[in-house]
């Protein structure tokens, strides 16, 4: 018996099922294959994309894609399944990008240094009203003295809602445990409703450096 008479027979014998009809293998090759005999020609060998990716696959993270079978649980083209290309900056583990600098998912689309990154200072979407991000929090710039404020120590100028400038203690980065307001009605004797804090109005007290200028 020659060999091509041999995979004819094989071919056969892969194209139907039990019942009489078209084999899962047959189907599968004459779907997705054009031509499909080599797809066949395997899947009579216990071999080829039918049982790799196909009705007869044993691995659910493999997938045909573009007429070849890709590991979806690692291909960074092919991430958690076809034509999911994981962004620049990311690897594809167990079927999900993760960032390599954070290891992390994406942030919108990307891998952003969550550490100085002012649009995601810490964390994704968290943005920065001024300032930079350092270490992966909000940092504001240190306030300018004006007049006579920078001669006083730990005093620094401010400006009021009104525009007018307020030389008052030095307020922290991080403003904790000062009173946000509206006006200086909102706050006590010898204070003002001062912008800081990175953009937010909190009450700051002039006393001892001066107050407005």
């Amino acid at each position: 018996m020659t060999p091509l008479i041999i995979v004819t027979l094989l071919v056969l014998s892969v194209a139907a099922s039990p019942q009489g009809g078209p084999g899962p293998c047959a189907s599968f090759c004459v779907e997705n294959f054009h031509p499909p005999s080599n797809c066949m020609r395997e899947a009579a060998m216990g071999q080829g994309p039918c049982y790799t990716c196909g009705p007869l696959g044993t691995s659910p993270t493999q997938q045909l894609c573009g007429g070849v079978c890709v590991e979806t649980a690692s291909d960074s083209n092919n991430c958690g399944g076809c034509g999911n290309v994981c962004p620049a900056g990311s690897t594809c583990q167990s079927s999900s990008c993760i960032c390599t600098n954070n290891g992390l998912a994406p942030c919108n689309g990307a891998c952003p240094d969550l550490s100085s990154d002012p649009n995601n200072c810490g964390a994704c979407g968290n943005v920065c009203p001024e300032g930079t991000c350092t270490d992966g929090e909000c940092e504001c710039p240190t306030p300018p003295t004006c007049g006579t404020c920078g001669e006083f120590p730990g005093c620094s100028c401010y400006d009021t809602l009104g525009g007018v400038q307020f030389c008052a203690v030095t307020i922290p980065p991080d403003c904790p445990f000062l009173p946000p307001c509206d006006s200086d009605s909102d706050c006590g004797e010898d204070s003002a409703c001062v912008v800081g804090c990175c953009g937010s109005t909190v009450c700051v007290i002039g006393f001892l450096c001066g107050g407005y200028l």
